[in-house]
Parts: structure tokens; sequence; C-alpha cells
């Protein structure tokens, strides 16, 4: 199949086209029931390129809806799309071929004439727009400036990422089954200190490593509170939070009783925040119980923070000027403040 028919048919079909055709009921404001799992209310999110279910975390163009829905491979998801919408494949001309062969090289000086241009104002923006004081917010220009000239390269990036996995499901049981032939072969193996083994091999080479932790006290969630210094708690500006918030601090106090004494709070994140009278009496609970230790950076509500997932691109780069984008700068400006810059071992 000629690889520009995908080309052609995510810009002439987008995925509520798609499915409104294939019989997926469109709700208020693009949404719709998730078709890949048990979905009672609309949580799939349809705009003009995506989708996105907030409920399975399905997502993709309309070439990747239609594969899913029908189980077919992409350049077969992309014919039926075609065929379904009547679309013949885009092929350019001889004379195109050579119109595009002759402006080659003067688009390539007059691209390398902008791009430096545009390196020139970024690095201004960097050395002139930056915060001055930890009360400063911090400036879009600076935030672009800099997530683009990481991009470019000009920049070092010294962030490392290692993602889960889906055998990590079954870790519970391979690690009871480790300890058990470590015992019967008089080793010594503990189960709850794995991570902390193994981030003690690297933590010397990092400023921060942050370890993201699923909503329970399972094997995985252990081995964190039992590697970290300090755990920095995220809470939703909703009811239920103030009642989960409860249970997270029995959790802490567990873990400093059983396997790590010296972990802390390290603070307090307020995040999906409404302007409305639940977020406002939820943000005065949380601040009235934890004081100081709450942020003062919130995070707000926003579709793009959402939707920055789905497009496989974290909201710095996403959408560099989002107000998301800005907050979670400040979050970032806020924690080293904090901490300083010199660390005695890496959080």
């Amino acid at each position: 199949m000629p690889i520009n028919l995908f080309d052609t048919v995510k810009a002439a079909v987008t995925p509520r086209m798609a499915a409104e055709r294939y019989g997926l009921p469109i709700q208020q404001g693009n949404m719709i029931c998730c078709p890949f799992h048990a979905d009672r209310t609309p949580s799939m999110k349809l705009n003009e390129e995506y989708f996105y279910c907030f409920g399975c975390g399905a997502h993709g163009d309309v070439v990747a809806l239609t594969a899913q829905l029908f189980d077919l491979p992409p350049a077969e998801a992309a014919k039926k799309l075609a065929a379904d919408f009547g679309i013949a494949e885009q092929k350019p001309s001889v004379l195109t071929k050579l119109k595009r062969s002759k402006s080659q090289a003067e688009l390539e000086s007059r691209s390398f004439r902008v791009l430096g241009d545009y390196l020139q104002i970024l690095q201004d923006w960097k050395a002139h727009c930056a915060p001055q004081s930890p009360e400063d917010a911090i400036d879009p220009r600076y935030a672009e400036a800099c997530h683009m000239l990481e991009r470019i390269g000009n920049e070092s990036k010294n962030l490392y990422l290692l993602p889960a996995y889906l055998n990590l499901a079954g870790v519970d049981m391979e690690l009871i089954e480790l300890e058990r032939k470590a015992k019967e072969n008089g080793e010594k193996f503990n189960r709850v200190i794995r991570l902390k083994e193994e981030l003690g091999k690297i933590s010397d080479n990092f400023d921060y490593i942050l370890i993201d932790c699923p909503p329970s006290l399972g094997i995985l969630t252990t081995n964190a509170l039992a590697a970290a210094n300090s755990v920095l708690i995220p809470v939703q500006c909703e009811y239920f939070a103030l009642e989960g918030i409860m249970q997270l601090i029995n959790t802490i106090m567990l873990a400093q009783r059983k396997v790590n004494p010296n972990l802390d709070i390290e603070g307090v994140l307020l995040t999906m925040f409404s302007n409305t009278n639940l977020g406002i009496e939820v943000i005065e609970s949380i601040k009235g119980f934890f004081k100081e230790r709450v942020y003062n950076t919130i995070i707000p509500r926003l579709v793009r923070l959402a939707e920055a997932p789905s497009h496989g691109k974290p909201i710095l780069e996403y959408e560099p000027r989002n107000k998301g984008t800005i907050a979670y700068l400040n979050l970032a400006k806020e924690v080293i403040e904090r901490n300083g810059t010199e660390k005695e071992s890496p959080r």
C-alpha cells in the first residue's frame, strides 16, 4: 500500500466522522462510550485528529481507531477508511515533482536562515525572560525557549525515563517465589527493598529520582516507599480525595514503622482544580491540615493536560504555552527552591 494513503485518509476523515460512520453515538462535547471497554458513561474524547479514552487509555488517530474497531492492521484500516469514504490516493504529477526538485535548494536555504533567526530569539528569551526570584511566575517565552532549545539539541536533556510494562502485573508472585527460593538456599532476599537496592547503585548519578506509584498498597508501592526519601502527594480538588488522603497518611505511617523510618512527606500538590465552591473548600481543608507542606502551585483542570498523553508527548512539548504547562514548570521551580540545588541524596 502506498505510504501516502495514511496521510490522505487522515487529512480527509476525522475520528468523529469515523465514529459516526461505524455506529458510535456522539454525545455532548464530542464524547462517546468507549467501544474498547465496558463503558457506561461516555469516557472517550474525539477531536479533529485524535481520540483518547479517559477510562482505559486507548488513543490514537482515525486509522488507529478503525484498526482497533475491526481488528485490522493499520494498512488495512487505512484501505477500509478510503473505501468507506470514497477517498482516492493522491499521487503527485510529474510536473509537481519537477517543480519541487527545482525549488528544493532555495527552500532549504530560506529554512536555514529562518531557523537561525529563531534560534537567536530563543537564546534571547532564555537569557532575558528567566524568573528573577522564587515568587516570579515563569514567563511563557522562557518556557518555550527552554523547551525548544532542548528539542533542537542545544541543551543537555538530563532526563531519563524507565517506563512500566505489562510484565510487572505479576511481580508480586515473582518476588514471593524468589524470596522463598532464597530462604531454601540459605540466601538473603527481601522483596520489599528490591527497588531500594537497585536504586542505591545509581542514585549518585541523579539530583532527583521520581517514582510514580499506583493508588494501592501492593508490592510495587511498598518498594517505592522503602526506597524513597520522601513522598509527594498529589490531591485532586474533589470531595472523595479528602477521604483518600487519610488512608494515604496511614499508609505512609505504616511504611515508616515497617520499612523506612526516615520517610517524610515532601509536599502536597493540589491538582485538577476547577474554580468552584467545592474546589475552593477542598483547598482550604488540605491547607488547614498540611499547612506549609502544601505547594503554592495549583494544577488546573485543563483538557490539554489530558490530551497530551494521547499524543505520546509531555505537556511541555505538546502545548508549551498552556496554563497547565506553566503550572508544572512553576511546581518544578518550587520543589527545587524548597530543597536547594545541592542534595545529599536523590528523592
